[in-house]
């Protein structure tokens, strides 16, 4: 988007009146309404008019058209309007047209960025591909070549392109994104008119300069949980928009974000952000490293006495969240969490102390004390409340009843430690099927025949065969001598949601089994 000095607008308006001939936009430019459609160039009713259709204007200048910075120098305004640009970049993001089943159908267009280690100002740019492109035929990472014309469209800066002016020419790191530190430099504030909410003018200090760039906001809380067409706002009156990825978790009034990341669009008269993918978005646990706290496991309801609930109970989301249980005997199974940011706090896992369907559970912050006071085998009894938590996928968990940790909610028993179960040997696919991996959850299980894909990401997991999760929650230290395509005979752990994917947290190194 350029914004134009008041001297530059009245010339063009003198202009204007002088030649009184139009420059032929065509007003909605085929576009009917915000109807969740960011004004994104995909709009499919829109065969890439730009907003400037009847001027072909200067399309002999061909403008900056190989040298690196192009990207930055379109957004600068350093580049004419209509010029021919030839640029390579990495691709960040991808905008698809869909069906009316919400099916992606094909890839309208890309978001990318200059080739750099981190997003800066003006690093990202749109490239709209008239004639669409295959669903597969770019992905984020790409490094791409473009040659197009740069337009404004409705105010968004973006190159037109075709799908055969675009190629694949190998591979590139994707950009960190841009740290945001205060959401409102970079957000335009809504306000509710006719019982619809409207952007207003008041278009954060930085978000021109952070339009189509990639971009991450952290430590933030949802203040306005629907403002219409699945888009909800954030601290600092920043609007989350659903048009590359519909999050489907809780976006309660109040739930906190660790982080979000995502692209800066200017959209319908407005910034927003728009996260890409899943993992552009962490619910805040209250702790950066936990696995399975999706949620704010602070004050979590009625403390009262509703008789003895089982594990089984809870793992299958039989008792309703913040509700009070009384658990008679179960198992330590694991070694205990440390939380970096409550260092004298731990979370671990017990169970019935019989291998079956939901035998298992993390227990969440109800121990405190410079080390862990228990061992696996101990036999507890453990007075608190249920915690569930939902994404894409459901964890549940047993925590304080109370927002300061309560020692007092744990009795050792005086029988004599057990032995904990063996680990129930499952394949990848099932821990990753949401018909048959809930009955894992909270147990040891053993995963044969499995490779790392990639990782690790800045938690320290890894992502491995079948997409499933390798965690070091339950160890001391991350992962030392793993790397991507290595390829492991067995890796045995407690199988749990981390960060919303399906994840192993092995207990000891010995329990990853390399071949």
């Amino acid at each position: 988007m350029k914004k134009r000095t008041l001297a530059t607008i009245i010339t063009m308006l003198t202009i204007a009146m002088m030649v009184f001939s139009g420059c032929n936009t065509t007003g909605d430019n085929g576009d009917t309404g915000n109807t969740g459609n960011t004004g994104d160039t995909g709009d499919t009713g829109d065969t890439g008019d730009t907003g400037n259709t009847g001027d072909t204007g200067n399309t002999g200048n061909t403008g900056d058209s190989g040298t690196d910075g192009t990207i930055s120098k379109i957004q600068k305004g350093e580049v004419a309007l209509d010029a021919e640009v030839t640029f390579e970049a990495v691709v960040v993001g991808i905008a698809y047209n869909d069906n009316d089943s919400h099916e992606n159908t094909n890839i309208k267009g890309l978001y990318v960025s200059e080739i750099i280690e981190r997003a800066l100002p003006y690093t990202g740019i749109y490239v709209f591909i008239k004639d669409t492109a295959e669903l597969d035929a770019f992905a984020i990472g790409d490094k791409i070549e473009v040659t197009g014309l740069y337009k404004e469209y409705y105010e968004s800066s973006q190159v037109e392109s075709n799908s055969d002016s675009v190629s694949n020419v190998g591979t590139a790191d994707v950009p960190k994104p841009a740290e945001i530190e205060d959401p409102s430099t970079i957000a335009t504030p809504f306000e509710l008119v006719d019982s619809e909410w409207e952007p207003t003018t008041d278009h954060g200090a930085d978000g021109e300069k952070y339009e189509s760039v990639f971009v991450k906001v952290s430590d933030v809380t949802v203040t306005n949980e629907d403002i219409g067409h699945g888009n909800w706002v954030v601290t600092g009156d920043l609007t989350i928009d659903k048009t590359l990825h519909y999050f489907e978790g809780d976006r309660s009034t109040g739930v906190k974000f660790s982080k979000i990341e995502g692209i800066l669009m200017y959209s319908y008269d407005a910034f927003v952000l728009a996260p890409r993918i899943a993992d552009d978005l962490e619910v805040d646990s209250g702790d950066s490293g936990d696995t399975g706290d999706t949620g704010d496991t602070g004050n979590t309801g009625d403390t009262g006495d509703t008789g003895d609930t089982t594990v089984s109970d809870i793992q299958q989301g039989n008792v309703a969240d913040k509700a009070a249980v009384d658990i008679d005997k179960v198992m330590i199974l694991s070694p205990g969490h440390k939380h970096s940011k409550t260092p004298t706090t731990w979370s671990f896992y017990v169970g019935t102390g019989t291998a079956g369907d939901f035998s298992g559970v993390m227990v969440f912050k109800m121990v405190e004390g410079d080390t862990f006071s228990y061992a696996e085998g101990d036999w507890l009894s453990i007075s608190g409340a249920a915690g569930k938590f939902s994404t894409n996928y459901d964890h549940y968990q047993i925590q304080n009843a109370a927002e300061e940790v309560n020692t007092n909610n744990i009795t050792k028993l005086s029988d004599a430690a057990g032995t904990v179960p063996a680990a129930i040997t499952v394949s990848a696919t099932d821990l990753m099927d949401k018909s048959t991996h809930g009955k894992y959850r909270g147990s040891l299980v053993k995963v044969v025949d499995l490779t790392v894909v990639s990782g690790p990401d800045s938690n320290g997991n890894y992502v491995l065969s079948d997409d499933l999760g390798l965690s070091p929650y339950l160890l001391e230290n991350d992962f030392t001598d793993i790397s991507s395509g290595d390829a492991f005979s067995s890796i045995t752990g407690i199988f749990d949601i981390s960060f919303d994917k399906p994840s192993i947290l092995p207990k000891n190194t010995s329990d990853i089994v390399k071949k």
